[in-house]
């Protein structure tokens, strides 16, 4: 059995991971969080526990030398409240009221978009946020942004991070268990508190006044990704544990 997100979920879900415990012999988890509420199960049993981070095809370098004006700011995910698209608004609106021109860029659609729509409206933010909804080939988008940021309220372990990391783009993102796994605060990205806009716009202000700390943390990023977390080491790790399970059995 895999587990990929901290929470436990829904009533029906909570019962059934609460069950699974019958029948596993092995778990993966692919963060230290996913097994945090592993403790909860009330039909617990002994099992084997794995933690193996996910993987990416790691692209080629991007040029960053060019800036672009305005300073382009990025996010990619299911509009949902897990992400905290909310704070990001509020940390574009602080970013506006210092007088800083930008634009950000929010890619994704789900449950959410009429209401971050709305929201983008009531605070007069249409010059500055573009709510794109989903889009195919976010590889040029990647390509182009300067900073990225994921505001999430949780996670398991963000795909997204990785490859935003992998293009050698400076990173602002909450420090939630999977992301702090990845990012070290002010050596390969900024942590933030969760559910703080303030917090969003400081560290997004700080990268937009500073490229060399741009040009630092997206390098170190990158660095980090293909050191540890190429699909390739992913898979190898994987066909570790499944060699292993099969020859004690």
């Amino acid at each position: 059995h895999s587990k990929r997100n901290v929470t436990l979920g829904s009533k029906l879900r909570d019962l059934l991971n609460r069950l699974y415990t019958f029948f596993i012999d092995y778990l993966i988890g692919v963060a230290k969080g996913t097994f945090t509420n592993e403790s909860k199960l009330k039909f617990k049993k002994n099992y084997n526990k794995f933690l193996v981070y996910n993987g990416i095809t790691i692209p080629d370098p991007v040029n960053r030398e060019v800036c672009n004006d305005p300073i382009m700011i990025g996010t990619i995910a299911r509009l949902h409240y897990q992400k905290g698209i909310i704070y990001l608004l509020g940390a574009a609106k602080e970013v506006k009221k210092q007088g800083i021109t930008s634009r950000f860029i929010i890619i994704g659609g789900g449950e959410k978009y009429n209401e971050l729509k709305e929201v983008i409206k009531k605070q007069g933010l249409e010059e500055e946020v573009d709510l794109k909804g989903e889009i195919l080939g976010i590889e040029e988008f990647l390509k182009r942004f300067d900073i990225f940021v994921l505001p999430s309220l949780f996670e398991g372990f963000s795909n997204v991070i990785l490859e935003a990391m992998s293009f050698g783009i400076p990173v602002v993102a909450t420090d939630i268990s999977g992301t702090n796994e990845v990012i070290k605060n002010n050596v390969n990205g900024l942590l933030v508190s969760p559910m703080s806009s303030s917090e969003l716009a400081e560290a997004i202000i700080k990268l937009i006044r500073n490229p060399a700390l741009r040009k630092r943390l997206g390098e170190a990023g990158r660095r980090t990704i293909e050191r540890r977390f190429s699909i390739n080491g992913t898979v190898r790790f994987l066909e570790s544990i499944f060699e292993n399970v099969i020859s004690q059995n």
